[in-house]
């Protein structure tokens, strides 16, 4: 499923071959108002201080499903 709102848990549907694929993200801030909707996304448990933050295609993440016995 595609995301759609701020705050929700992400993950690329399709990283790169180097890229870990189980890397999720947070959705800082979704914009809807232009022609390809897009997420400015935030690395989860990444380790730094400061971790990374980008603006990437909303169409290229999917929603991680879980429920709250697993977190």
């Amino acid at each position: 499923m595609t995301p759609t709102q701020s705050g929700q848990i992400v993950r690329f549907h399709t990283p790169f071959p180097d890229e870990d694929s189980d890397q999720l993200y947070v959705i800082l801030e979704y914009f809807s108002d232009v022609e390809n909707p897009r997420a400015f996304i935030q690395a989860l448990g990444s380790g730094m201080i400061l971790p990374p933050t980008t603006t990437v295609l909303a169409e290229d993440l999917e929603l991680v499903e879980f429920n709250t016995e697993q977190v």
